[in-house]
């Protein structure tokens, strides 16, 4: 089954199946159990555009499900093998099983792992995100990937008033003391279906205050239930809102939460110069690194001697991945030998 989180914003992308955002959300599930192949093929296209592939966004990086179906793991294994640039975001302490591949890929600065915490009080926890880890169990989860030498961002998730919203301190400084040097919050978004599974797990678990939270709510939303507009749909309008942001602020400010605005993820840690991008194809196109700066090559000018491109024509088609690989393999000896990559 996959985590209940009666808030969760994910919840209406199931309708788009032609299944219910409710129950069949949370007991029939999708996987994509081909996405490493997949992956491994967009990544080998000649147009392919280094961009971060972030694993998370509209539902959790390792649902419960991931322990037997290692998706995740399978998309980081490419990610290691070409050194492409990725996210997480996770409530899951199962992510502790793949610190050995993202230990390897943040040596080079290529990822990026975001923890959610929603509440601190396990009395909250267990019925607004049951099958998730434990607020605790998070939190040392954020401690053994920081002693891994892996950065942490901590996101306070959803921030729910007159329910979470008197932990915002309490979660940055827990987080701040497991190892999190980043961090945000996002108000609680409640669109399409979303609203009336929330409100009907709010009246059935926290009566009392059911009615204060969506009053709350609706002032933060300029009088609706959820607020869909860009600028506004992550952190609210108006009185509350603003203190919101203000609490937030200063929490960061006494905590050196943000004192640095987090670099992009880039290639400055690898063997070869963070410009560079490794290519396939005879007229080389930019697949593996920073796109902010692209170098272009092609295969006479990445030290291949004409006679051995038909030979290695063969291989591309038969294998792009392991054409960009020997790519790679070739302009690191080219670097290693004190070529400059701009004119390999």
């Amino acid at each position: 089954m996959r985590d209940w989180l009666p808030f969760c914003y994910a919840r209406p992308s199931h309708a788009y199946l032609g299944l219910s955002p409710g129950i069949d959300w949370e007991t029939r599930l999708t996987a994509k159990s081909n996405a490493a192949e997949v992956l491994r093929g967009e990544l080998a296209k000649p147009g392919y555009r280094c961009e971060t592939i972030v694993i998370g966004v509209n539902t959790d990086a390792y649902q419960p499900i991931e322990r037997e179906h290692r998706i995740t793991r399978s998309v980081l294994e490419v990610a290691v093998e070409t050194r492409h640039p990725v996210g997480l975001i996770t409530k899951s302490a199962l992510i502790e099983r793949d610190i050995d591949l993202i230990q390897d890929l943040a040596r080079d600065r290529l990822v990026s792992v975001t923890l959610t915490i929603v509440t601190l009080d396990h009395g909250i926890s267990r019925y607004l995100e049951p099958r998730a880890s434990a607020p605790a169990r998070r939190l040392l989860a954020m401690r053994r990937l920081e002693d891994a030498g892996i950065p942490v961002h901590v996101n306070v998730a959803p921030v729910i008033p007159f329910l979470t919203d008197s932990e915002l301190e309490a979660i940055l400084e827990a987080a701040t003391e497991a190892g999190a040097t980043t961090a945000s919050y996002t108000l609680l978004r409640l669109p399409w279906e979303v609203k009336d599974i929330f409100r009907a797990w709010l009246e059935e678990r926290f009566p009392l205050k059911a009615a204060h939270v969506m009053s709350r709510v609706h002032d933060m939303r300029g009088g609706r239930d959820n607020d869909p507009n860009f600028g506004t749909r992550m952190k609210g309008q108006g009185l509350w809102s603003e203190l919101l942001r203000q609490r937030f602020d200063k929490a960061c400010a006494r905590l050196g939460l943000n004192k640095d605005s987090c670099p992009p993820l880039s290639s400055a840690g690898a063997p070869w110069p963070a410009h560079a991008f490794l290519v396939a194809g005879d007229l080389g196109a930019a697949v593996l690194h920073r796109s902010e700066t692209r170098a272009v090559f092609s295969g006479c000018h990445a030290g291949v001697a004409p006679e051995e491109l038909a030979e290695e024509a063969e291989v591309r088609v038969a294998d792009p991945l392991a054409y960009l690989l020997h790519r790679q393999r070739v302009l690191l000896e080219q670097v290693a030998r004190g070529g400059d990559p701009k004119h390999l």
